[in-house]
């Protein structure tokens, strides 16, 4: 199917690159006033780690206020954004379908599509459960939450690093590369970004942490000058490098920090001709990065 050119005020195209990819569309409830919809702008969250227990605490925080105080944050903007991204570990730790039922009540009153990624502290088989409208029947990919979402100036490809819930490293495999690969080709010269939870592996001592099969991945987006960024989370932090003209992106957590001293937030992804602008907003005002940009420009 050929790819969309434009998202309306009314409905975002997600996942319509292939029969089979997974997509949802929330119901759409009232928007604050009703502003006007960006076709090119996208809220990202990451590492939210909701439990089926509102008031549990970990590590001298709340997320669910956490995720409630960004969600009153990111409603409010106006232009309001075409959809919102969760790169991955939406549940606490062992993706219990309590955990989801949690966080089916909490995305409710959220009126934009949701794509949700897949992380070490989710399980997939509970995830559908909850959200039966997310699974592809049939998968592109068996057995995976895979995700495109087409947008005006770039498409983004939401990929499932989950290997082993509550195990620490990641794999998207084989399938899943071959298939990415495979999707790229058909539309070369439209800008594309690839969002997947673990983070790629830069420092053979961290092998246990990060992507397993990142240079697999590597030989597929790096050579294909169509993919401008590779976003990810999983070690709640924010940082930025770049990798062959690649841009890496680590987004903040939204849930715990595991160094206090570092931003907690969400992001807004605003998508241009010759790049994106991506802005961190923190919880926490005061923190020296709340406001701080990404200015990505496109190899």
């Amino acid at each position: 199917m050929a790819l969309t050119n434009c998202i309306t005020r009314r409905e975002l195209l997600v996942g319509s690159l292939q029969a089979g990819v997974a997509s949802v569309l929330l119901p759409r409830l009232a928007w604050s006033a009703d502003p006007p919809i960006d076709p090119n702008r996208f809220v990202m969250l990451a590492d939210i780690h909701l439990s089926q227990d509102p008031a549990k605490i970990v590590r001298n925080t709340n997320p669910d206020e956490n995720f409630q105080q960004a969600r009153e944050q990111y409603m409010a903007l106006n232009p309001r954004p075409a959809g919102l991204i969760v790169a991955g570990d939406c549940a606490y730790n062992q993706g219990e379908i309590a955990d989801y039922r949690r966080l089916r009540e909490l995305v409710s009153p959220i009126t934009i599509p949701i794509t949700f990624a897949m992380g070490n502290h989710d399980k997939r088989e509970h995830f559908w459960t909850v959200f039966p409208e997310q699974q592809a029947k049939p998968s592109p990919v068996p057995g995976r939450q895979v995700t495109v979402v087409e947008a005006p100036l770039a498409d983004w490809f939401v990929l499932d690093s989950l290997d082993k819930t509550n195990s620490t490293p990641g794999r998207l495999g084989e399938a899943q590369i071959k298939w990415l690969a495979e999707m790229l080709d058909r539309h070369p010269d439209k800008p594309a970004i690839v969002v997947a939870h673990h983070y790629p592996l830069t420092d053979p001592t961290k092998v246990t942490s990060a992507l397993l099969d990142t240079n697999a991945l590597y030989d597929v987006i790096v050579p294909r000058k169509r993919v401008k960024a590779f976003i990810f989370a999983h070690s709640h932090r924010w940082s930025h490098a770049k990798h062959e003209g690649l841009h890496l992106v680590n987004l903040a957590a939204l849930a715990w920090l595991f160094d206090p001293t570092l931003p907690r937030g969400w992001h807004d992804a605003q998508l241009k001709s010759d790049g994106m602008r991506l802005t961190l907003n923190c919880l926490d005002t005061k923190h020296p990065a709340h406001g701080q940009s990404l200015e990505l420009d496109w190899r």
